[in-house]
């Protein structure tokens, strides 16, 4: 699959990863929805981190045109999108 994430977008997501823990997450028309808690420790995603994170959703949902997977491996950081319909 080509790149469709700026830099900036997977910089983005390593630190969402590092700093939440968030291992993956699937988007379908009921939003998205996230394998782990948003919550670690006294962090919590704030309100332009979340509209961040949802601005790259929609861009990834629009150029997939379809309901998908992010999978999030901490070794190098490598990000791994699948169509999930």
């Amino acid at each position: 699959m080509e790149n469709i994430l700026s830099v900036d977008d997977q910089n983005f997501l390593e630190n969402i990863h590092k700093n939440f823990g968030i291992r993956n997450a699937v988007c379908d028309e009921s939003g998205i929805n996230f394998s782990t808690d948003l919550v670690t420790g006294n962090h919590t995603l704030n309100e332009s981190n979340s509209d961040y994170l949802n601005q790259i959703f929609k861009k990834l949902k629009y150029r997939i045109n379809s309901d998908f997977k992010v999978e999030f491996s901490a070794t190098g950081f490598n990000i791994s999108i699948t169509k999930t319909t």
